[in-house]
């Protein structure tokens, strides 16, 4: 999106709004475009509002835990993620995300722990793989993080984030080389 498309949609919601305040899908979607423009506390009350309203309380409670982990206040990103897990224990995004506050929280025992029912899953997304070789690279399990981000990064070829990981492990095994020849194929 743009700033400028952001701030019609903002806009835009925002008349709607005036017409019926209530309406849990404008205000859903106010929060999301008060997120994509950085306007996080302006998000979050929206959010509030939908769970509020008693719709869509799921990715509401997710969204705000997202919110809180750009702005590094990881305990609230918990806490957001944890309560939308009451609703729906088996949301695979919110599980990830929760697992991607922890890590950045340095909180590996935990991680580790959801990281379990995450493998239970059947949907294994980019923040899956990223989330699980952090982990087992946290465990000094360099071998299996390097064969788990190789299997990921031949599917995802433009993913930079799991190929400098990648590298990162390379180093660590003393496979300089390697870690070299891949960071020179990045960029």
């Amino acid at each position: 999106f743009s700033i400028k498309n952001i701030t019609k949609s903002i806009e835009t919601i925002k008349e709607g709004l005036n017409y019926d305040e209530n309406n849990p899908n404008l205000n859903f979607n106010l929060g999301f475009f008060f997120s994509e423009n950085f306007q996080y506390q302006k998000a979050i009350k929206q959010y509030q509002k939908v769970i509020k309203l008693g719709h869509n309380k799921e990715m509401a409670y997710n969204n705000i835990g997202n919110i809180y982990i750009n702005e590094k206040n990881y305990l609230k990103a918990e806490y957001n993620f944890l309560e939308c897990l009451k609703l729906n224990s088996s949301n695979y995004l919110t599980i990830n995300n929760l697992i991607r506050s922890l890590i950045l929280k340095r909180d590996f025992i935990q991680a580790k722990k959801y990281q379990k029912i995450s493998d239970k899953l059947k949907t294994k997304n980019n923040i899956y793989f990223i989330n699980k070789a952090e982990i087992l690279f946290f465990y000094k399990k360099y071998e299996e993080a390097k064969n788990l981000l190789i299997e990921f990064c031949k599917k995802n070829k433009n993913d930079i984030g799991a190929s400098i990981s990648l590298s990162l492990i390379y180093s660590n095994l003393g496979k300089f080389e390697s870690s070299y020849k891949l960071i020179q194929d990045i960029y």
